[in-house]
Protein backbone atom coordinates (compact mmCIF):
# COMPACT_ATOMS: atom_id res chain seq x y z
CA UNK A 1 0.00 0.00 0.00
CA UNK A 2 1.41 3.37 -0.96
CA UNK A 3 1.51 6.19 1.58
CA UNK A 4 0.70 9.34 -0.34
CA UNK A 5 0.76 11.72 2.61
CA UNK A 6 4.01 10.53 4.09
CA UNK A 7 5.74 11.37 0.81
CA UNK A 8 5.16 15.08 1.36
CA UNK A 9 7.74 17.30 3.06
CA UNK A 10 6.89 17.93 6.72
CA UNK A 11 6.41 21.37 8.23
CA UNK A 12 7.16 21.71 11.93
CA UNK A 13 3.99 23.53 12.95
CA UNK A 14 0.65 24.48 11.40
CA UNK A 15 -2.29 26.38 12.79
CA UNK A 16 -5.61 25.13 11.38
CA UNK A 17 -7.88 28.09 10.73
CA UNK A 18 -11.67 28.02 11.26
CA UNK A 19 -13.79 27.38 8.15
CA UNK A 20 -13.88 30.40 5.86
CA UNK A 21 -10.44 31.72 6.80
CA UNK A 22 -7.47 31.22 4.55
CA UNK A 23 -5.10 28.47 5.64
CA UNK A 24 -1.54 29.50 6.45
CA UNK A 25 0.07 26.81 4.33
CA UNK A 26 1.01 26.75 0.66
CA UNK A 27 2.14 23.58 -1.04
CA UNK A 28 5.22 24.02 -3.15
CA UNK A 29 5.36 22.81 -6.75
CA UNK A 30 7.70 20.03 -5.66
CA UNK A 31 5.24 18.88 -3.01
CA UNK A 32 2.37 18.90 -5.50
CA UNK A 33 4.38 16.89 -8.02
CA UNK A 34 5.41 14.41 -5.35
CA UNK A 35 1.84 13.94 -4.21
CA UNK A 36 0.37 13.55 -7.69
CA UNK A 37 2.99 10.95 -8.62
CA UNK A 38 1.86 8.73 -5.78
CA UNK A 39 -1.50 8.16 -7.51
CA UNK A 40 -1.01 4.97 -9.55
CA UNK A 41 -2.65 3.93 -12.83
CA UNK A 42 -5.85 1.93 -12.46
CA UNK A 43 -6.30 0.59 -15.98
CA UNK A 44 -7.24 -2.90 -14.78
CA UNK A 45 -9.55 -1.80 -11.98
CA UNK A 46 -12.73 -3.70 -11.16
CA UNK A 47 -15.10 -3.90 -8.22
CA UNK A 48 -14.21 -7.56 -7.83
CA UNK A 49 -10.53 -6.70 -7.37
CA UNK A 50 -11.38 -3.89 -4.93
CA UNK A 51 -13.35 -6.35 -2.79
CA UNK A 52 -10.23 -8.46 -2.38
CA UNK A 53 -8.28 -5.54 -0.90
CA UNK A 54 -10.76 -3.28 0.90
CA UNK A 55 -13.83 -3.56 3.09
CA UNK A 56 -17.31 -3.07 1.65
CA UNK A 57 -17.75 -0.13 4.01
CA UNK A 58 -14.73 1.69 2.60
CA UNK A 59 -15.80 1.08 -1.00
CA UNK A 60 -19.33 2.25 -0.26
CA UNK A 61 -18.26 5.55 1.28
CA UNK A 62 -15.71 6.22 -1.43
CA UNK A 63 -18.38 5.67 -4.09
CA UNK A 64 -20.92 7.78 -2.21
CA UNK A 65 -18.77 10.88 -2.61
CA UNK A 66 -17.36 10.04 -6.01
CA UNK A 67 -19.55 12.26 -8.13
CA UNK A 68 -19.00 15.43 -6.08
CA UNK A 69 -17.01 18.29 -7.53
CA UNK A 70 -13.61 18.24 -5.83
CA UNK A 71 -13.38 22.02 -5.53
CA UNK A 72 -16.75 22.32 -3.82
CA UNK A 73 -16.09 19.15 -1.88
CA UNK A 74 -12.93 20.61 -0.37
CA UNK A 75 -14.90 23.55 1.04
CA UNK A 76 -17.55 21.16 2.35
CA UNK A 77 -14.88 18.98 3.95
CA UNK A 78 -13.18 21.93 5.65
CA UNK A 79 -16.50 22.99 7.11
CA UNK A 80 -17.52 19.51 8.29
CA UNK A 81 -14.16 18.59 9.78
CA UNK A 82 -13.89 21.91 11.60
CA UNK A 83 -17.44 21.53 13.01
CA UNK A 84 -16.70 17.95 14.01
CA UNK A 85 -13.52 18.90 15.80
CA UNK A 86 -15.17 21.78 17.65
CA UNK A 87 -18.01 19.50 18.77
CA UNK A 88 -15.99 16.47 19.76
CA UNK A 89 -12.67 17.98 20.89
CA UNK A 90 -13.54 20.70 23.43
CA UNK A 91 -9.87 20.85 24.45
CA UNK A 92 -8.73 21.43 20.90
CA UNK A 93 -7.15 24.87 20.60
CA UNK A 94 -6.87 25.00 16.83
CA UNK A 95 -3.14 24.35 16.91
CA UNK A 96 -1.21 21.11 16.84
CA UNK A 97 2.38 20.21 17.48
CA UNK A 98 3.66 16.87 16.25
CA UNK A 99 1.25 14.04 17.00
CA UNK A 100 -0.11 15.35 20.28
CA UNK A 101 -3.61 16.73 19.65
CA UNK A 102 -5.47 16.06 16.44
CA UNK A 103 -6.83 12.49 16.02
CA UNK A 104 -9.36 10.84 13.71
CA UNK A 105 -11.69 8.11 14.89
CA UNK A 106 -10.74 5.32 12.48
CA UNK A 107 -13.81 3.31 13.56
CA UNK A 108 -15.98 6.07 12.12
CA UNK A 109 -16.34 5.44 8.36
CA UNK A 110 -17.54 9.01 7.84
CA UNK A 111 -14.31 10.45 9.24
CA UNK A 112 -12.23 7.99 7.25
CA UNK A 113 -14.12 8.96 4.09
CA UNK A 114 -13.48 12.65 4.69
CA UNK A 115 -9.84 11.86 5.10
CA UNK A 116 -9.77 10.03 1.80
CA UNK A 117 -11.56 12.82 -0.03
CA UNK A 118 -9.16 15.39 1.30
CA UNK A 119 -6.15 13.42 0.08
CA UNK A 120 -7.35 12.95 -3.49
CA UNK A 121 -5.29 15.31 -5.59
CA UNK A 122 -5.59 18.21 -3.13
CA UNK A 123 -1.99 18.91 -2.30
CA UNK A 124 -2.60 21.83 0.06
CA UNK A 125 -5.04 19.80 2.11
CA UNK A 126 -2.68 16.84 2.10
CA UNK A 127 0.10 19.01 3.50
CA UNK A 128 -2.23 20.26 6.22
CA UNK A 129 -3.21 16.73 7.15
CA UNK A 130 0.41 15.65 7.29
CA UNK A 131 1.47 18.53 9.48
CA UNK A 132 -1.57 18.42 11.69
CA UNK A 133 -0.06 15.25 13.11
CA UNK A 134 -2.36 12.46 11.94
CA UNK A 135 -1.18 9.19 13.29
CA UNK A 136 0.22 6.53 11.00
CA UNK A 137 -2.93 4.40 10.72
CA UNK A 138 -4.88 7.51 9.73
CA UNK A 139 -2.39 8.07 6.92
CA UNK A 140 -2.84 4.50 5.76
CA UNK A 141 -6.63 4.69 5.81
CA UNK A 142 -6.59 8.00 3.99
CA UNK A 143 -4.46 6.36 1.33
CA UNK A 144 -6.92 3.47 1.13
CA UNK A 145 -9.89 5.72 0.46
CA UNK A 146 -7.82 7.72 -2.02
CA UNK A 147 -6.96 4.58 -3.95
CA UNK A 148 -10.53 3.28 -3.83
CA UNK A 149 -11.83 6.58 -5.10
CA UNK A 150 -9.31 6.63 -7.95
CA UNK A 151 -10.10 3.03 -8.87
CA UNK A 152 -13.84 3.70 -8.78
CA UNK A 153 -13.26 6.63 -11.12
CA UNK A 154 -11.51 4.22 -13.47
CA UNK A 155 -14.32 1.67 -13.16
CA UNK A 156 -16.91 4.33 -13.88
CA UNK A 157 -14.89 5.38 -16.94
CA UNK A 158 -14.84 1.76 -18.11
CA UNK A 159 -18.63 1.65 -17.76
CA UNK A 160 -18.97 4.85 -19.79
CA UNK A 161 -16.74 3.44 -22.51
CA UNK A 162 -18.75 0.20 -22.58
CA UNK A 163 -22.05 2.08 -22.87
CA UNK A 164 -20.63 4.34 -25.58
CA UNK A 165 -19.44 1.30 -27.50
CA UNK A 166 -22.94 -0.19 -27.20
CA UNK A 167 -24.51 3.02 -28.49
CA UNK A 168 -22.22 2.90 -31.52
CA UNK A 169 -23.28 -0.72 -32.15
CA UNK A 170 -26.96 0.23 -31.77
CA UNK A 171 -26.56 3.03 -34.30
CA UNK A 172 -24.92 0.60 -36.71
CA UNK A 173 -27.84 -1.80 -36.23
CA UNK A 174 -30.30 0.97 -37.00
CA UNK A 175 -28.41 1.68 -40.22
CA UNK A 176 -28.46 -2.04 -41.12
CA UNK A 177 -32.18 -2.26 -40.42
CA UNK A 178 -32.95 0.78 -42.57
CA UNK A 179 -30.87 -0.70 -45.40
CA UNK A 180 -32.90 -3.93 -45.23
CA UNK A 181 -36.19 -2.00 -45.26
CA UNK A 182 -35.02 0.12 -48.20
CA UNK A 183 -34.06 -3.03 -50.08
CA UNK A 184 -37.57 -4.48 -49.66
CA UNK A 185 -39.14 -1.20 -50.78
CA UNK A 186 -36.91 -0.91 -53.86
CA UNK A 187 -36.86 -4.58 -54.86
CA UNK A 188 -40.38 -5.71 -53.89
CA UNK A 189 -42.87 -2.98 -53.07
CA UNK A 190 -42.04 -0.58 -55.89
CA UNK A 191 -41.88 -3.18 -58.70
CA UNK A 192 -44.96 -5.08 -57.50
CA UNK A 193 -47.29 -2.19 -56.62
CA UNK A 194 -45.99 1.38 -56.91
CA UNK A 195 -44.71 1.21 -60.50
CA UNK A 196 -47.69 -0.80 -61.93
CA UNK A 197 -50.17 1.75 -60.52
CA UNK A 198 -48.10 4.63 -61.90
CA UNK A 199 -47.98 3.04 -65.36
CA UNK A 200 -51.73 2.42 -65.22
CA UNK A 201 -52.35 6.10 -64.48
CA UNK A 202 -50.15 6.98 -67.47
CA UNK A 203 -52.43 4.91 -69.70
CA UNK A 204 -50.00 2.03 -70.08
CA UNK A 205 -51.00 -1.58 -69.67
CA UNK A 206 -49.78 -3.34 -66.57
CA UNK A 207 -50.94 -5.92 -64.04
CA UNK A 208 -51.88 -4.44 -60.69
CA UNK A 209 -52.26 -6.99 -57.88
CA UNK A 210 -55.62 -7.71 -56.26
CA UNK A 211 -54.01 -8.00 -52.84
CA UNK A 212 -50.62 -7.34 -51.26
CA UNK A 213 -49.70 -9.35 -48.15
CA UNK A 214 -46.75 -8.25 -45.99
CA UNK A 215 -45.61 -10.82 -43.47
CA UNK A 216 -43.12 -10.50 -40.65
CA UNK A 217 -43.19 -11.86 -37.11
CA UNK A 218 -42.82 -8.32 -35.71
CA UNK A 219 -45.86 -6.07 -36.27
CA UNK A 220 -43.62 -2.98 -36.19
CA UNK A 221 -41.78 -4.17 -39.30
CA UNK A 222 -45.10 -4.79 -41.06
CA UNK A 223 -46.31 -1.32 -40.12
CA UNK A 224 -43.12 0.35 -41.37
CA UNK A 225 -43.53 -1.28 -44.77
CA UNK A 226 -47.26 -0.55 -44.95
CA UNK A 227 -46.60 3.09 -44.08
CA UNK A 228 -43.98 3.26 -46.82
CA UNK A 229 -46.67 2.21 -49.32
CA UNK A 230 -48.96 4.97 -48.09
CA UNK A 231 -46.12 7.48 -48.57
CA UNK A 232 -45.11 6.26 -52.04
CA UNK A 233 -48.25 5.14 -53.82
CA UNK A 234 -49.98 7.50 -56.25
CA UNK A 235 -53.49 6.35 -55.31
CA UNK A 236 -56.36 7.07 -52.96
CA UNK A 237 -55.29 5.33 -49.75
CA UNK A 238 -57.62 4.43 -46.89
CA UNK A 239 -57.37 2.26 -43.76
CA UNK A 240 -60.46 0.21 -42.96
CA UNK A 241 -61.54 -2.75 -40.84
CA UNK A 242 -62.51 -6.05 -42.44
CA UNK A 243 -66.11 -5.50 -41.28
CA UNK A 244 -66.30 -2.46 -43.61
CA UNK A 245 -64.87 -4.20 -46.66
CA UNK A 246 -68.02 -4.62 -48.77
CA UNK A 247 -69.18 -1.03 -48.31
CA UNK A 248 -65.74 0.48 -48.82
CA UNK A 249 -65.14 -1.47 -52.02
CA UNK A 250 -68.33 -0.05 -53.51
CA UNK A 251 -67.23 3.43 -52.47
CA UNK A 252 -63.80 2.82 -53.97
CA UNK A 253 -65.29 1.93 -57.36
CA UNK A 254 -67.44 5.05 -57.24
CA UNK A 255 -64.33 7.07 -56.47
CA UNK A 256 -62.51 5.55 -59.44
CA UNK A 257 -65.35 6.34 -61.82
CA UNK A 258 -65.26 9.97 -60.69
CA UNK A 259 -61.50 10.57 -60.36
CA UNK A 260 -59.88 7.74 -62.36
CA UNK A 261 -57.61 7.27 -59.34
CA UNK A 262 -56.63 3.80 -58.23
CA UNK A 263 -57.59 2.77 -54.68
CA UNK A 264 -55.44 1.09 -52.05
CA UNK A 265 -57.35 -0.17 -49.02
CA UNK A 266 -55.39 -1.23 -45.99
CA UNK A 267 -57.66 -3.83 -44.38
CA UNK A 268 -57.12 -4.54 -40.69
CA UNK A 269 -57.92 -8.12 -39.57
CA UNK A 270 -58.32 -9.43 -43.12
CA UNK A 271 -56.02 -12.34 -42.29
CA UNK A 272 -58.58 -13.60 -39.75
CA UNK A 273 -61.12 -14.14 -42.58
CA UNK A 274 -58.79 -16.55 -44.36
CA UNK A 275 -57.52 -18.33 -41.25
CA UNK A 276 -59.18 -21.78 -40.85
CA UNK A 277 -58.66 -21.57 -37.09
CA UNK A 278 -60.75 -18.39 -36.90
CA UNK A 279 -63.25 -18.53 -39.76
CA UNK A 280 -65.70 -21.05 -41.26
CA UNK A 281 -65.10 -22.50 -44.71
CA UNK A 282 -67.96 -20.51 -46.24
CA UNK A 283 -66.46 -17.27 -44.88
CA UNK A 284 -63.07 -18.18 -46.35
CA UNK A 285 -64.71 -19.04 -49.71
CA UNK A 286 -66.55 -15.73 -49.79
CA UNK A 287 -63.34 -13.88 -49.02
CA UNK A 288 -61.49 -15.74 -51.78
CA UNK A 289 -64.11 -14.64 -54.32
CA UNK A 290 -63.59 -10.99 -53.33
CA UNK A 291 -59.81 -11.28 -53.39
CA UNK A 292 -59.92 -12.75 -56.90
CA UNK A 293 -61.34 -9.66 -58.58
CA UNK A 294 -60.77 -6.51 -56.49
CA UNK A 295 -58.52 -5.01 -59.16
CA UNK A 296 -60.88 -5.73 -62.06
CA UNK A 297 -64.23 -5.04 -60.34
CA UNK A 298 -63.31 -2.24 -57.93
CA UNK A 299 -60.06 -0.76 -59.30
CA UNK A 300 -58.60 -1.39 -55.86
CA UNK A 301 -55.77 -3.26 -54.22
CA UNK A 302 -56.27 -4.72 -50.75
CA UNK A 303 -53.28 -4.40 -48.44
CA UNK A 304 -53.00 -6.56 -45.33
CA UNK A 305 -50.37 -7.92 -42.94
CA UNK A 306 -49.88 -11.13 -41.01
CA UNK A 307 -47.51 -12.38 -38.33
CA UNK A 308 -48.07 -16.07 -39.19
CA UNK A 309 -48.62 -16.64 -42.92
CA UNK A 310 -48.34 -20.40 -42.44
CA UNK A 311 -51.70 -20.40 -40.63
CA UNK A 312 -53.62 -18.88 -43.53
CA UNK A 313 -55.55 -20.80 -46.17
CA UNK A 314 -53.11 -21.77 -48.92
CA UNK A 315 -55.65 -21.52 -51.72
CA UNK A 316 -56.64 -18.01 -50.61
CA UNK A 317 -52.98 -17.01 -50.99
CA UNK A 318 -52.58 -18.24 -54.56
CA UNK A 319 -50.59 -15.79 -56.75
CA UNK A 320 -53.57 -14.60 -58.82
CA UNK A 321 -55.16 -13.34 -55.59
CA UNK A 322 -52.24 -12.33 -53.39
CA UNK A 323 -48.82 -10.90 -54.13
CA UNK A 324 -46.64 -11.83 -51.20
CA UNK A 325 -43.96 -9.63 -49.70
CA UNK A 326 -42.35 -11.99 -47.24
CA UNK A 327 -39.77 -10.23 -45.09
CA UNK A 328 -39.32 -12.82 -42.33
CA UNK A 329 -35.55 -12.74 -42.84
CA UNK A 330 -35.30 -9.08 -41.80
CA UNK A 331 -33.71 -8.80 -38.37
CA UNK A 332 -35.21 -6.15 -36.14
CA UNK A 333 -33.01 -3.64 -34.33
CA UNK A 334 -33.98 -5.31 -31.07
CA UNK A 335 -32.90 -8.71 -32.35
CA UNK A 336 -29.55 -7.37 -33.51
CA UNK A 337 -28.99 -5.58 -30.20
CA UNK A 338 -29.87 -8.77 -28.38
CA UNK A 339 -27.39 -10.81 -30.44
CA UNK A 340 -24.70 -8.23 -29.70
CA UNK A 341 -25.47 -8.45 -25.97
CA UNK A 342 -25.21 -12.25 -25.97
CA UNK A 343 -21.88 -12.03 -27.76
CA UNK A 344 -20.51 -9.47 -25.28
CA UNK A 345 -21.52 -11.61 -22.30
CA UNK A 346 -19.49 -14.53 -23.66
CA UNK A 347 -16.39 -12.60 -22.58
CA UNK A 348 -15.91 -13.23 -18.84
CA UNK A 349 -13.78 -10.10 -18.43
CA UNK A 350 -16.65 -7.96 -19.72
CA UNK A 351 -18.88 -8.77 -16.73
CA UNK A 352 -15.97 -8.37 -14.30
CA UNK A 353 -14.66 -5.05 -15.62
CA UNK A 354 -18.05 -3.49 -16.45
CA UNK A 355 -20.72 -5.22 -14.33
CA UNK A 356 -23.31 -2.47 -14.81
CA UNK A 357 -23.06 -2.62 -18.58
CA UNK A 358 -23.18 -6.43 -18.44
CA UNK A 359 -26.23 -6.30 -16.19
CA UNK A 360 -28.01 -4.03 -18.66
CA UNK A 361 -27.24 -6.56 -21.39
CA UNK A 362 -28.85 -9.30 -19.28
CA UNK A 363 -31.92 -7.11 -18.88
CA UNK A 364 -31.98 -6.55 -22.64
CA UNK A 365 -31.81 -10.30 -23.29
CA UNK A 366 -34.67 -10.73 -20.83
CA UNK A 367 -36.75 -8.24 -22.91
CA UNK A 368 -36.90 -5.83 -19.99
CA UNK A 369 -36.99 -2.08 -20.57
CA UNK A 370 -35.36 -1.45 -17.16
CA UNK A 371 -31.76 -0.18 -17.15
CA UNK A 372 -29.47 1.05 -14.36
CA UNK A 373 -26.55 3.47 -14.37
CA UNK A 374 -23.64 4.26 -12.06
CA UNK A 375 -25.86 6.19 -9.63
CA UNK A 376 -28.18 3.27 -8.95
CA UNK A 377 -29.51 2.92 -5.42
CA UNK A 378 -30.77 0.10 -3.24
CA UNK A 379 -34.28 0.35 -4.71
CA UNK A 380 -32.90 0.04 -8.25
CA UNK A 381 -30.74 -2.89 -7.18
CA UNK A 382 -33.66 -4.78 -5.63
CA UNK A 383 -35.86 -4.06 -8.65
CA UNK A 384 -33.28 -5.55 -10.99
CA UNK A 385 -32.78 -8.49 -8.66
CA UNK A 386 -36.52 -9.21 -8.81
CA UNK A 387 -36.55 -9.00 -12.61
CA UNK A 388 -33.61 -11.37 -12.97
CA UNK A 389 -35.19 -13.85 -10.56
CA UNK A 390 -37.78 -14.43 -13.30
CA UNK A 391 -35.22 -14.48 -16.11
CA UNK A 392 -36.35 -17.02 -18.71
CA UNK A 393 -32.71 -18.02 -19.31
CA UNK A 394 -31.74 -17.85 -15.65
CA UNK A 395 -30.11 -21.29 -15.62
CA UNK A 396 -27.86 -20.47 -18.58
CA UNK A 397 -26.67 -17.24 -16.96
CA UNK A 398 -26.93 -18.19 -13.26
CA UNK A 399 -23.22 -17.94 -12.47
CA UNK A 400 -22.85 -14.70 -14.40
CA UNK A 401 -25.87 -13.09 -12.70
CA UNK A 402 -24.66 -14.17 -9.26
CA UNK A 403 -21.19 -12.69 -9.81
CA UNK A 404 -22.50 -9.37 -11.15
CA UNK A 405 -25.06 -8.91 -8.38
CA UNK A 406 -22.45 -9.59 -5.70
CA UNK A 407 -20.14 -7.02 -7.27
CA UNK A 408 -22.84 -4.34 -7.48
CA UNK A 409 -24.18 -5.01 -4.00
CA UNK A 410 -20.94 -3.67 -2.55
CA UNK A 411 -21.58 -0.10 -3.76
CA UNK A 412 -25.37 0.17 -3.41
Amino acid sequence: MINAINSITKVKQIKIKPYGEKANITATKQQEDTFEKTIPSFKGSSIRKLKQRFTSEEIFYAKKNLSKDLGKLKEEVYKQVYAHLKATRPDWEGETRGHQKFRVDMNNPYERTLLGIMTFGLSEVAVQIENAGFRKDAHSKADDITIIRAELESIRLNECIAETTKEVAKNENEIKFKAMIDKVINEDIKPKLIYPIQRFLEGKEDVIPNCIMISHKDPDVNNILVNSIEDLVNADYKTIDISQLSTKLDEAEENYQKTRNWNVLRVNNLEDRINPEKSLNKVISSMKNIMTSTAEDYHSTLLFTTLQPEKLDEIALQPHRVTKINVQDIKTIKEMNREDAIKRLEDENYSINTPISALNDLLLINNSDVRIDWDYNEKDYNNVKEILSNFVQKDAYASLINGIMKDLEIIV
